[in-house]
């Protein structure tokens, strides 16, 4: 078995306790492996009601030779005017799927798969597949800040307009930034149209999160989106802002 399928499990600062370790996808997982899901829910009544529901779910495996992440999201809220009805104000879903591969301790190439889906972007499903090359600026416990660029198709279903389909270039960049019982993340990205550089979006993702007790936290986010071409009728500009209780496990 060679040296990189061993890991060595127990008290760093007691030799004699550690013990070897096969490595799998798996296991050890507390050692790579890192999941996060967070709720939050809301619900308004009186003069006027509204619900509100907040989910995500974010998994990643962390190697010093590849890094697996995947994770979904669902914002849903409604809202009742009086003596009337609950209707929907807002419906996404959001959904990844990455794979990067370290050439050395600071490059990589990657695979990404995104799945979007908005009812008041005019949204029935944005795919987008991508590749491309990264750089690993900053990697400590404490700190973890990665660059990238790729290129690859958008496919976009729309709910009230014909579908659309572009050849894309990607730049971006994540920050994870821990401060004490805090953890401050930031990632972007940029996906200009290669037919037509003034087509484009962006996708702005921000949030800062506190453990509390045993895996439980408390986290603020802010997602932010512009397209500078939307469907017509749809504004350019998409902010929300978000309060959930997270429980986390794992690295």
């Amino acid at each position: 078995m060679a040296p990189t399928e061993l890991a060595a499990v127990g008290d760093p600062n007691n030799l004699a306790a550690l013990r070897p370790v096969h490595v799998g996808l798996f296991s050890p997982f507390t050692r790579f492996w890192h999941a996060t899901g967070s709720v939050g829910l809301s619900d308004k009544s009186g003069n006027s009601a509204a619900r509100g529901e907040a989910l995500s779910l974010d998994v990643e495996r962390k190697t010093p030779h590849d890094r697996l992440s995947a994770g979904i999201a669902v914002h849903h809220e409604s809202s009742q005017p009086p003596g009337g009805t609950f209707q929907a104000t807002v419906e996404k879903y959001f959904g990844y799927l990455r794979a990067d591969l370290y050439l050395t301790p600071q490059l990589f190439t990657f695979v990404l798969t995104q799945q979007e889906r908005d009812r008041f972007q005019d949204l029935a499903l944005r795919s987008t597949y991508t590749a491309g090359l990264g750089l690993q600026a900053v990697s400590t416990p404490k700190t973890d800040v990665r660059f990238w660029g790729s290129a690859g198709f958008t496919h976009e279903s729309c709910l009230t307009s014909p579908n659309d389909q572009n050849a894309v270039a990607v730049a971006g960049y994540s920050l994870s930034q821990r401060v004490g019982p805090a953890t401050l993340a930031w990632r972007f990205e940029g996906a200009p149209s290669l037919e037509d550089l003034s087509d484009y979006h962006f996708r702005s993702d921000a949030s800062i999160g506190t453990a509390i007790v045993a895996g439980i936290g408390l986290q603020i986010e802010a997602i932010n989106e512009f397209n500078n071409r939307p469907q017509p009728g749809v504004k350019k500009h998409d902010m929300l802002l978000t309060t959930t209780v997270t429980y986390s496990i794992g690295h």
